[in-house]
């Protein structure tokens, strides 16, 4: 086995923190595009950037809780409570997305498109310590 096909199989099969949190980065940049694009489209339609903006990020949320569930962190809990965590760890992040948001377009000479764009990364770091150690803890 070569050193890419090793580096893949840790990617794809690894338990490590920095396996999951590249499976994580992996599924925050799919779920990502799913939110900006959602946030963009309602935006530039005339929305309030800050509903627009949770819009996007719930509608991501979804598709993060699936993939998170299956890919991420290969859990086998029950899906129930753990989409209760995910909801929570969510919800936090949501509001570290829009605090930050709002200062940046409040406080800052940065408009709301880009203002998003770094909102998102501050959540999605925020978001990967409260699943792996919340939403998806493995039982003791």
């Amino acid at each position: 086995m070569n050193d890419w096909e090793s580096a893949a199989r840790k990617f794809r099969h690894g338990d490590s923190a920095a396996a999951q949190l590249a499976r994580h980065l992996t599924v925050g940049a799919f779920t990502t595009a799913i939110n900006y694009a959602i946030f963009a489209a309602l935006f530039l339609s005339g929305t309030a950037y800050l509903a627009a903006s949770a819009a996007g990020y719930l509608v991501g949320v979804l598709a993060n809780f699936a993939l998170s569930k299956r890919f991420t962190f290969r859990s086998t809990g029950k899906w129930r409570a753990e989409l209760a965590r995910h909801a929570a760890t969510y919800l936090l992040a949501l509001a570290v997305n829009l605090a930050v948001l709002y200062a940046l377009v409040n406080w800052t000479p940065v408009t709301p498109l880009p203002a998003n764009a770094l909102a998102i990364c501050a959540s999605t770091l925020f978001a990967f310590a409260g699943l792996k150690w919340y939403a998806f803890k493995p039982a003791r």
